[in-house]
């Protein structure tokens, strides 16, 4: 097992893929929920989740996703709703895909460090790890981002080669033209400010993590 600070120096063996298209419809082709078992770590109130919107809009229900929050409102909402798993049970390939969407940069390094390796086993083989979270590198929403006390920066090729050393065939992705909450006029801004400094319009990290 790799000491902590070791980690920092593991780097990603493949190249970064940008997605100029719409990143909705990206997403949704490369990840399909239909008749998978699907775990929503972080997932707020999941009934009206992304997440279980795409899960939904494939099965017609929400028979076979389960979701994972501290949060007591949206605990009590899984709870009530037969929804909830603990994620950090001692449970073992339970799962075809976990998501972690735009909750990965709260989380501290060691606590994604533990993330990843729980998520390990909790996927079935050749199950799926997807995280999304902020791309701060060039990121059009700086202020959004640090006046929450609870985001943490987090890399780009550094942690899609972190949770590839754990065990994954790990493949990484840049994009996203829009950012929220923002409007159309500040994001039009952003863009061009990005491009003017040489930096991708992007706002969003997304990595796709396949369990070895």
């Amino acid at each position: 097992m790799k000491n902590y600070t070791d980690f920092a120096y593991t780097r990603f063996t493949k190249k970064r893929n940008y997605v100029w298209g719409r990143y909705t419809k990206f997403y949704r082709k490369k990840i399909s929920f239909k008749n998978k078992k699907v775990l929503d770590f972080g997932c707020g109130n999941i009934l009206t989740s992304s997440t279980a919107k795409f899960f939904r809009d494939e099965n017609g229900n929400l028979k076979g996703l389960y979701g994972y929050e501290t949060d007591f409102k949206s605990k009590k909402i899984l709870i009530d709703n037969k929804l909830y798993f603990n994620f950090y049970s001692k449970k073992q390939k339970m799962f075809d895909i976990i998501v972690a969407n735009q909750v990965y940069e709260h989380l501290d390094s060691l606590e994604r460090i533990k993330f990843i390796k729980q998520s390990k086993k909790l996927l079935k083989k050749d199950g799926l790890l997807v995280v999304a979270f902020p791309f701060v590198l060039s990121n059009m929403n700086f202020k959004y981002f640090w006046e929450d006390i609870t985001h943490k920066p987090v890399g780009v090729e550094a942690e899609a080669g972190l949770i590839q050393s754990f065990g994954f065939n790990t493949d990484l992705y840049v994009g996203g033209l829009k950012g929220d909450p923002f409007g159309w006029f500040e994001n039009i801004l952003a863009i061009i400010r990005n491009l003017i400094v040489f930096m991708p319009p992007f706002w969003i990290t997304l990595i796709i993590a396949k369990k070895r």
